[in-house]
């Protein structure tokens, strides 16, 4: 009988490192979004903060199936090929974890592109790093739901295409959270990347500062004065006693 190649060890052992990569890349991108901007979306939606929490928590269970199905089909031989349940399943995993994929970056885009409208409408200054989280995860998570729904095209149709471009767009997306991080740090210089100016929170503090130890200033004054009023008034109410 000759060697059918979709059984052979290399390639059972391929397809099942494929699949956990997927996984991971998957939940990996999953919980980065989530422990970057769990910040945001506890603002925008405090409501749903917390059952989102317990869905990021329990999603490696829905990750990970394809993987587990992926080692299922892999048990099978030549001699017992796998039935097309087996087959059908590991396809609908794939899929549902894709679904998965999208809808959590939706609900996250949905969440960033909500923050920057409200931040752009309130201007808030001290807010430059919740914003610059807000744009750049933004582009990673249409990265990300672009690489999951090609890939998820080239297993429907067998495309060695889609294959090779879902990656690229993994790719855009690392490179988009790299310049995330570069933001960051120059916020935290005390740059604004527009006007190349420094941050004006500092000399706001400072002001404030100023001005809350001069009001404390004249508080003091204010109950010296007072104190000095009441001790007058008790000396001539004893000195009329003892007339």
């Amino acid at each position: 009988m000759p060697i059918n190649d979709e059984y052979s060890l290399t390639k059972k052992l391929c397809f099942v490192i494929e699949r956990f990569c997927l996984s991971t890349i998957m939940f990996s991108a999953m919980a980065y979004f989530w422990l970057t901007t769990h910040g945001i979306i506890d603002i925008v939606y405090p409501k749903l903060y917390q059952g989102l929490k317990i869905a990021i928590m329990a999603s490696p269970l829905l990750f990970y199936l394809q993987t587990v199905l992926a080692i299922v089909y892999s048990l099978y031989t030549q001699e017992l090929p796998a039935p097309a349940a087996v087959r059908l399943a590991g396809q609908a995993a794939v899929l549902i974890s894709a679904v998965g994929v999208v809808g959590f970056d939706i609900v996250f885009m949905v969440t960033f592109v909500k923050y920057l409208l409200k931040a752009r409408k309130e201007q808030h200054l001290e807010d430059l790093k919740l914003q610059a989280i807000a744009k750049h995860s933004l582009g990673g998570s249409v990265c990300i739901i672009l690489s999951v729904a090609v890939y998820v095209l080239g297993i429907g149709f067998d495309s060695g295409v889609a294959f090779a471009v879902s990656p690229c767009f993994q790719s855009f997306g690392f490179w988009i959270l790299v310049g995330l991080k570069v933001s960051l740090n120059g916020i935290r210089n005390g740059v604004v990347s527009r006007g190349g100016a420094p941050h004006s929170s500092v000399q706001d503090v400072s002001g404030d500062s100023s001005n809350s130890g001069f009001s404390h200033d004249q508080s003091k004054t204010t109950e010296d004065r007072s104190v000095q009023k009441g001790s007058v008034t008790v000396a001539i109410s004893v000195r009329d006693h003892m007339r």
